[in-house]
């Protein structure tokens, strides 16, 4: 930041965060509940027993909704907030089992200091 005079700090917020589901659903007739910044989500039926195909249906049901976008691939879901809020996602349910795990990962911030 050469020429910028009285920044000392400088902090870039994450907007991005990943939820891993690594284990089956244990029918094909689950459904699941999430919740995203406060409000509880439910996806469609998942319709196959797959990692793959659980991250699918919630990657469906946040692209739904303003404000944010996802993308899934093996289990992963990546969500990004469009407009720079926090993402704050948690409390999954299945509807018939309890059988999956979704671990989501924490926020990879990026801290610029010292810029004198």
């Amino acid at each position: 930041m050469t020429g910028v005079t009285g920044v000392t700090s400088l902090e870039a917020a994450a907007n991005t965060k990943t939820v891993t589901i690594s284990t089956n659903p244990g029918t094909t007739t689950e459904t699941i509940s999430f919740v995203l910044n406060g409000t509880t989500y439910t996806t469609a039926v998942v319709a196959a027993n797959t990692v793959t195909r659980s991250a699918t249906e919630v990657s469906t049901v946040i692209n739904a909704l303003s404000g944010f976008s996802a993308t899934s691939a093996s289990g992963v879901v990546t969500i990004t907030a469009d407009t720079n809020e926090a993402i704050e996602i948690g409390t999954f349910a299945e509807s018939a089992s309890t059988t999956s795990t979704y671990t989501v990962a924490d926020y990879k911030s990026v801290s610029f200091v010292d810029l004198e």
